[in-house]
């Protein structure tokens, strides 16, 4: 895999891991914070590796099952702070909504995004599902209009989107 294949996480992951730990807490809290309006709270007493795995989670998992072990053993290992934020993004998933980043989008949007990204020409299935092929177009048209590149579905984006497959941009 080539750089220019990594999702933005990842290379996120990798300039923290370049310039040190102390970025990767600052960008996280600040991306968390950017799509919830409000900062994520992490135990303090995370380990490097405990951490970088959670934020993995939390931007990238989209399996409740999955977040809910990754929440009870958070729990088992007493760091309450992050289970609540991991089983909170899980009960998200759970009733029908994707999380990109982390904000919660609903199928029908994921749907209407795709049909707009389709109309534009790019080559997506239009199914309501969020996978890896609707969120590569998605940051192949935020970098086309000066957006974000983050493959999340923000209200900006979804604005974008519409006003770019209605002709008006």
């Amino acid at each position: 895999m080539t750089m220019a294949e990594w999702t933005s996480t990842e290379k996120c992951l990798a300039a923290a891991g370049a310039v040190g730990v102390g970025l990767l807490i600052f960008q996280s809290r600040r991306r968390y914070a950017d799509h919830n309006a409000c900062p994520i709270v992490l135990d303090a007493d995370l380990s490097t590796d405990t951490r970088q795995a959670v934020m993995a989670a939390l931007a990238k998992e989209a399996d409740p099952d999955v977040l809910h072990t990754l929440a009870q053993k958070l729990e088992a290992a007493s760091h309450h702070k992050t289970a609540l934020v991991v089983a909170q993004k899980a009960a998200l998933l759970e009733h029908g909504g994707h999380v990109t980043g982390q904000l919660v989008v609903s199928s029908r949007d994921v749907m209407m995004a795709q049909q707009w990204l389709r109309s534009l020409g790019y080559s997506v299935l239009v199914n309501g599902v969020l996978d890896s092929r609707t969120v590569q177009a998605v940051e192949r048209f935020q970098s086309l209009h000066d957006l974000d590149i983050d493959g999340v579905l923000t209200p900006s984006t979804m604005a974008m989107l519409k006003a770019a497959s209605e002709g008006r941009i």
